[in-house]
């Protein structure tokens, strides 16, 4: 990878850039709340999202009185 776009978390830490630079490879950061700047990522946060969404529903259709609604971060 020659070129990195990335939001101002981990990936803007000296030790991270520099290494970077020593790859001789480039970043570019998103702007605050632009998720629209990294649309591969979101994606995959929204068909994680509706995958998961799908599970519990099925679950809750097939075991009514074990499946609930808190299992939401278990299926994602």
């Amino acid at each position: 990878m020659s070129h990195y776009h990335a939001d101002n978390g981990r990936f803007a830490d000296n030790a991270f850039i520099n290494d970077a630079k020593e790859q001789g490879q480039s970043i570019s950061y998103c702007g605050v709340n632009a998720h629209h700047q990294n649309g591969k990522a979101e994606k995959r946060i929204r068909d994680l999202q509706v995958q998961a969404r799908v599970m519990i529903i099925h679950a809750m259709h097939q075991w009514k009185d074990a499946a609930t609604p808190q299992l939401w971060p278990y299926a994602v």
